[in-house]
């Protein structure tokens, strides 16, 4: 059970100023500070992944949408069914190369992302690196 805020919590420091504080509070951000540097660290790049694929995606779309676009204007312009069975296959063909490469393009972007989030506090092989101190340096 929490206990009561009173006068008699207030940090000698401030207690002229007129300032009141909670020294366990000054003590429990002090303690928690490094996880939430970490957490900070990687909630920033899970934001920039998520940025960049929904860019990508968007974009594709508005892609296939032109490309949509153009195939019924090119059906528009057919002169007899096998042109527009050739249009046909041609679009199909082009769509789910387009779609390959779209998923592929999504992959290599999350893939990277992941990897930067892992080697963001830690090394490849999780060696400590710069601003890491969870693991002991090895001997």
């Amino acid at each position: 059970m929490a206990r009561p805020i009173s006068n008699d919590d207030e940090d000698p420091k401030t207690k002229d100023s007129g300032e009141t504080s909670i020294p366990f509070w000054r003590d429990a951000v002090g303690t928690w500070n490094p996880m939430s540097s970490g957490i900070e660290a990687w909630a920033s790049t899970c934001g920039k992944t998520t940025a960049a694929l929904t860019s990508e995606w968007f974009d594709f779309l508005n892609r296939r949408c032109r490309e949509e676009v153009a195939l019924f204007l090119r059906l528009a312009s057919c002169h007899s069914s096998d042109e527009s069975w050739r249009a046909f296959a041609e679009f199909w063909q082009k769509a789910i190369d387009d779609y390959r490469q779209e998923f592929a393009e999504l992959s290599r972007l999350g893939s990277e992302a992941m990897t930067a989030s892992m080697t963001d506090r830690c090394g490849v092989l999780g060696e400590p690196t710069k601003g890491n101190s969870a693991r002991a340096p090895v001997s």
